[in-house]
């Protein structure tokens, strides 16, 4: 699946649309999709560390990241990598500079140029909905604009999942607040 999907509009009462989700192959709009947002400081962005990541047992593994600073619990998203590339909730073994996730460990050394994107509110992804009779359009509430600074840069990044088609899209997105 290739997606075009550009537009991502707010509306003052917190609703996203993401409008025009198509198969750029088929040139078709895409109904029956898995549509998830996170909101991102683009000043937050940080890259993993080049190391490998470690089995940190029951699960879990461990991605190297100096001076993180994600909370115990609260979601992240990473990219780039060659297994890990998801979305996940910091677990209780994280420390300062290991960020510990619960996964299938698969032997991975990272070059440096990986990314780590931590939720601004902390939680996980907002579901957006199709909106029936569309184009390609899904909908949902992202309830939480307070935490967002007016003219401050924030990435919006946007999974689609279509059967085991998977698409992630990561664009810079400017808050603003109506007056």
């Amino acid at each position: 699946m290739a997606d075009n999907t550009e537009i991502l509009y707010v509306s003052s009462d917190n609703l996203i649309t993401v409008e025009g989700v198509k198969n750029a192959i088929l040139d078709t709009y895409i109904e029956d999709a898995t549509v998830k947002l996170m909101v991102c400081g683009e000043d937050e962005v940080m890259n993993i560390d080049a190391e490998a990541a470690t089995d940190a047992g029951g699960g879990t593994v461990g991605i190297p990241i100096t001076g993180h600073g994600v909370a115990v619990g609260k979601y992240v998203r990473i990219d780039g990598t060659e297994h890990y590339n998801e979305e996940y909730v910091a677990e209780a073994a994280t420390t300062a500079d290991l960020l510990v996730i619960t996964a299938t460990y698969e032997a991975e050394t990272f070059t440096g140029e990986e990314k780590l994107y931590p939720s601004v509110s902390g939680t996980a992804s907002v579901a957006l909905s199709f909106v029936s009779s569309s184009n390609g359009d899904y909908r949902g509430v992202y309830p939480y604009t307070a935490k967002l600074i007016a003219e401050k840069e924030y990435f919006a990044i946007i999974a689609i999942v279509s059967g085991s088609n998977k698409v992630l899209i990561i664009s810079t997105w400017k808050a603003h607040h109506k007056t």
